[in-house]
Formats: C-alpha cells, sequence, structure tokens
C-alpha cells in the first residue's frame, strides 16, 4: 500500500463518483493503480484516458 492508495482511499470514502484523466500511453504506472483502486475505463480520445470511481449502490441509499 503506497502513498497514491492512501490518497484515493481518502478521497474515495466521501462516496461520491470520482473521475481521473490520463495521458494515453503513460509510463508512470498510473492507470493500473487506478484499476487496482477500483476505477474503470471509460472513455479514450484525444490521447487521454478517463477513468470512473462510483460508490456501491447501497453507499448511496444511507
Amino acid at each position: 500500500n503506497g502513498a497514491f492508495k492512501v490518497l484515493i482511499d481518502a478521497i474515495l470514502k466521501r462516496n461520491a463518483p470520482v473521475y481521473v484523466e490520463v495521458k494515453a500511453g503513460e509510463a508512470q504506472g498510473l492507470a493500473a493503480e487506478l484499476k487496482g483502486c477500483g476505477f474503470s475505463l471509460t472513455k479514450t480520445e484525444d490521447g487521454a484516458e478517463l477513468y470512473k470511481w462510483e460508490p456501491a449502490a447501497e453507499a448511496n441509499a444511507a
């Protein structure tokens, strides 16, 4: 568990959708880190990839 995961976990605790745009083909491993935190690739265009995380439906109902 690195610093990136700790930061993302703190943001995800807010239970609101989160969008992150990553430069396509980036070599830093950010896309893999996002996927490991539950983000999914939603769109790819103009040299960028858009990742999205949404809280579970039961979290929204609470």
